[in-house]
């Protein structure tokens, strides 16, 4: 996830003062949350989701101890709730290779100029293409995986970038856009979205 501190340092909204982290059962979301505080030094809230009350108190108490800074922490019980007024979210979640299953976004939620950091994640394509810019950190890591895989690749692969090759080979869009940082999604509604991965 060191990634996504330079994709923050780079592209969240400046002032961010919402966070917010979907899964906390894994390492990846406590650097998810080192990666906000380190780049977005006004964060005073933070929501967060997980699956289960063990991994839940424990990331709480991992907040607590060490980010007393955060005067708001808000435990929320859905994907909208955690997105809507969020200025910057990670989805640090692990899947399998059922797309239907991973955290599902609808780009109405995404508060405009937000950063959005998927892993094992899913939303509408026409957001994508119309208000996303997608960005990937090695094209042609993706690129291999779409020739090792069989279509659709999404699913198999479960990380964001690879629908992004999908939509490619869909026609749907003509261009993943170049980045050396992980896929995330900026939404920017009044201009357009970065999805980098």
């Amino acid at each position: 996830m060191q990634f996504l501190g330079v994709g923050l340092r780079h592209l969240a909204p400046k002032g961010a003062k919402t966070g917010a982290i979907y899964e906390l059962h894994s390492v990846m979301g406590k650097t998810s949350l080192d990666a906000f505080m380190a780049t977005c030094p006004e964060l005073d809230t933070l929501k967060v989701k997980g699956r289960g009350k063990k991994s839940l108190d424990s990331f709480l108490e991992y907040v607590k101890a060490t980010y007393p800074q955060l005067t708001t922490v808000t435990v929320v019980d859905d994907i909208e709730t955690l997105v809507r007024d969020s200025d910057v979210i990670s989805f640090a979640a692990t899947a399998g290779t059922d797309p239907s299953k991973y955290a599902y976004v609808k780009g109405e939620w995404i508060k405009p100029g937000a950063l959005v950091a998927p892993s094992a994640f899913d939303m509408e394509t026409d957001f994508l293409k119309e208000k996303c810019k997608m960005v990937v950190d090695n094209i042609k890591l993706y690129e291999a995986w779409a020739e090792e895989y069989p279509y659709p690749t999404f699913g198999s692969i479960n990380i964001i970038g690879a629908k992004f090759t999908d939509m490619c080979h869909d026609g749907i869009i003509s261009k993943v856009i170049l980045l050396i940082w992980e896929i995330y999604c900026l939404a920017m509604h009044q201009e357009e979205t970065v999805m980098i991965r």
